[in-house]
């Protein structure tokens, strides 16, 4: 029962702090240099990812291997199983761009806020299109020195699942030679579809590929699944 309380207590203080998260975005965001409004923005996420997280449910967070994130700019591309690893790894890589449904940024005020970040907008109703469009915006952020997450997987998976990872994230990396960073976590367990749980979220955060790799997308994305399933069943 405390948990399950817990749970309502953490969502409340999601709702209502996003709300003044937004508000800036919209009121001050436009007047701020880039940089410095994600730097604040990135606050929120990682309030709630970890110090509100643990605070109104008791769940921990563990990160492994922090230290292997390199220079910037780089690609990083994570597994997918709930909503906690799109706010930790927006703080974790800010400044940095997540793929993202164009049809999220036409939501009123939250997705107005959102523009003022430079998410990559596709459209998943044409994967074709998807693709020009975060290999064209991936490259633009990348150039001016914003790094790119991507969750290949294309949509959120079972907890102790992979889903088969998309090559385009490694095309992107290797056409504008920056290091690939794989990263892994086990957060379905813990905030799954359907299920929210006490316990500690891990992390891991894997060796960058280099960026003068002689692999192609396809070799470098059969390597980074495999460690991705490796290290997720190790966990």
């Amino acid at each position: 029962m405390a948990f399950i309380q817990g749970r309502t207590l953490y969502f409340a203080g999601y709702g209502l702090t996003l709300i003044f998260v937004v508000l800036f975005l919209l009121l001050i965001g436009w007047a701020v240099p880039y940089e410095r409004r994600m730097r604040v923005a990135s606050l929120w996420p990682k309030f709630m990812a970890t110090s509100w997280l643990r605070l109104a449910t008791g769940v921990k967070i563990e990160v492994i291997g922090q230290n292997k994130l390199p220079n910037k700019p780089f690609v990083a591309v994570c597994n997918h199983q709930s909503e906690w690893e799109t706010l930790f790894l927006a703080s974790l890589l800010c400044p940095s761009a997540i793929v993202m449904k164009e049809a999220l940024l036409r939501i009123p005020v939250y997705g107005w806020g959102q523009r003022f970040l430079k998410p990559i907008a596709i459209d998943r109703g044409s994967p074709r299109a998807a693709i020009r469009a975060i290999v064209s915006q991936g490259t633009t952020r990348l150039e001016e020195g914003i790094n790119v997450l991507i969750f290949p997987e294309g949509t959120r998976v079972n907890a102790g699942e992979i889903k088969k990872y998309a090559r385009t994230a490694f095309k992107l990396a290797i056409d504008n030679q920056v290091p690939l960073v794989p990263i892994v976590h086990n957060s379905g367990t813990i905030w799954g579809k359907k299920k929210f749980v006490r316990g500690t979220i891990k992390i891991v955060i894997g060796d960058s590929l280099g960026k003068n790799t002689s692999q192609s997308a396809d070799q470098m994305t059969t390597e980074v699944e495999r460690w991705t399933r490796e290290t997720l069943a190790a966990m």
